[in-house]
């Protein structure tokens, strides 16, 4: 039994079957009052829903009843009492309003969620202790509990050898909690057992280095009140970190560790605004996901990193730096994400290379501002000349204006480099296309280069790529499209265009036509995908062009 601390109230127990259908029912409805977990309008406990439960050895019905949800597990205890001993060692805590099945319609900021108190305690006090793997205690919107009540809930729960901690506060909680990390950390008689960690909306201070956190393999905090120096002192003891994801702690001003990580593989950090240093060194680290402004990056000899993902929102000039400081940081990576915002520095060419790299995906807003000088599309022909491994390559655009790059009023001769050889170059696709110069001068010197290509898809939609950057914007703050939103975006999106957008839209067909399409081997797969959710298919090796 879990021990909480406080005067206990009346306990629940489940209770198979009665003496009678009216006083099975009185008793049902009490249990619905005191535990709403366990409801089910359509199974009342009586005689006639009693379930025959052969007789299993107690560790195969602790292994079924496991792999359960939570409320169900918690339904075949009130039915059966072989499941509820086994109920009383349920491996996976989770505590939240949809395992808990509350109505929270009548909650609201100024109420105390009485039901999700009642409900915490009563799982907690009718539990063994035994066996439990899992605790996650996530509060909701409108769920301000009283911090009392958070630290008798930690504190019970430092008494279990948990593999998979969570703790998540509503993101706009008005009272400020300071997490325990006393009672569930800092604790070396018992052995620390936790490997996964994840804190939420809430404040970690923590004043001494772990030692008994050699077990720890994954932490994620986020809207978490800690320093720079106060994350060195966590994780300083994690030698068996793998994954570490810091999102939205606003306080923090480096990350940087004294130790080396050997074992961390994935690190992602996302809007922590006051970062101006990133220094790890994890020589096993192969994903490396960073979003917000430009800091000093080091990851030591990352010579495992394969996958990189930057978002330097809003600040600009990704591209650039991407060509110019990420071979050294990341010289053997192999799936490359960027993506920039008024981008007003060409592409330089140097003579570092991505030699491994083979998937590369770009996305560029504006600039906003039609006055020159316009970016330079064909200047990313140097990131295509870095990359001889490359496989795939997909470029979106949106709002990006060409008020001083139309071709269709250029009469100049489109520029031309030396041959190249893009042999491995197998797949291309650009979103958002309009009428630049210096675009078609990129997918012309693509075409005449690369012998191997097999796919070639235009999206002359201005509009294409605006869900999509709804989507990782959205994904970054934590937020899930609705839906409607993606209804919304997918059917009207193009009737809130301007009028100088849906010119443009309707331009691009005509460069295509005039500048491209004839140079399009015939066994390449050549798509456009025109305004008005117009798609055509253009076969190169017969019947009508565009």
């Amino acid at each position: 039994m879990i021990d909480l601390s406080t005067p206990q109230r009346r306990r629940w127990r489940p209770r198979v079957g009665g003496s009678s259908t009216s006083q099975a029912e009185r008793k049902v409805a009490t249990k619905r009052k005191e535990f709403p977990l366990q409801r089910d309008d359509s199974s009342p406990c009586d005689k006639t829903t009693k379930l025959d439960i052969p007789s299993l050895p107690e560790d195969l019905l602790l292994m079924i009843l496991s792999h359960v949800p939570m409320r169900d597990a918690a339904r075949a205890a009130c039915v059966s009492h072989a499941f509820l001993h086994s109920w009383r060692c349920y491996p996976n805590l989770i505590f939240n309003a949809e395992n808990l099945a509350l109505n929270r319609k009548g909650v609201n900021d100024n109420e105390t969620p009485v039901d999700f108190i009642a409900i915490v305690d009563n799982i907690m006090r009718n539990h063994s202790g035994v066996g439990v793997k899992i605790f996650k205690l996530e509060l909701g919107p409108g769920y301000a509990v009283h911090p009392s009540h958070l630290d008798r809930w930690l504190k019970a729960a430092s008494t279990l050898k948990i593999k998979e901690f969570a703790f998540e506060l509503p993101l706009r909680n008005k009272t400020e909690y300071t997490f325990p990390y006393s009672h569930l950390l800092s604790d070396n008689r018992r052995g620390n057992s936790v490997q996964s960690f994840h804190l939420s909306s809430c404040t970690l201070h923590p004043t001494l280095q772990f030692e008994c956190l050699i077990s720890l393999k994954s932490v994620h905090l986020s809207w978490v009140d800690i320093t720079g120096e106060e994350l060195a002192c966590f994780i300083s003891n994690s030698f068996n970190l793998e994954s570490l994801e810091i999102s939205s702690c606003c306080k923090i001003g480096f990350l940087k560790t004294t130790s080396v990580l050997q074992k961390l593989n994935c690190l992602r950090v996302q809007h922590s605004h006051r970062l101006d240093m990133i220094e790890i060194n994890a020589p096993m680290l192969s994903s490396f996901h960073y979003r917000g402004p430009l800091t000093v990056i080091s990851l030591g000899d990352a010579v495992q990193l394969r996958d990189v993902n930057l978002l330097l929102y809003p600040w600009h000039r990704m591209f650039h730096y991407a060509r110019t400081k990420l071979p050294t940081i990341a010289r053997n990576v192999e799936n490359l994400f960027l993506m920039t915002r008024d981008e007003d520095v060409n592409t330089p060419m140097v003579p570092n290379k991505f030699l491994y790299l083979r998937y590369l995906e770009m996305v560029f807003i504006g600039p906003r501002k039609e006055s020159p000088p316009c970016y330079d599309f064909f200047s990313l022909v140097f990131f295509l000349d870095a990359s001889p491994a490359l496989e795939t390559f997909v470029l979106h655009l949106d709002s990006v204006g060409t008020k001083n790059d139309r071709i269709l009023e250029d009469s100049s001769e489109l520029r031309k480099l030396p041959k190249c050889n893009y042999s491995n170059l197998k797949n291309v696709k650009i979103t958002g296309l309009m009428s630049s110069k210096t675009l078609v001068e990129l997918i012309s010197h693509i075409l005449d280069n690369t012998p191997s290509l097999e796919f070639l898809t235009l999206d002359t939609r201005i509009y294409g790529f605006k869900y999509e950057i709804r989507r990782f914007i959205s994904w970054d703050c934590g937020i899930m499209m609705t839906t409607d939103d993606r209804m919304e975006s997918e059917l009207d999106r193009e009737l809130l265009m301007s009028d100088s957008d849906l010119i443009e839209a309707y331009r691009a067909p005509q460069v295509i036509r005039r500048y491209i399409e004839g140079k399009v081997p015939s066994t390449v797969n050549f798509e456009v995908i025109e305004p008005c959710r117009k798609r055509v298919i253009v076969e190169t090796s017969r019947g009508p062009r565009l």
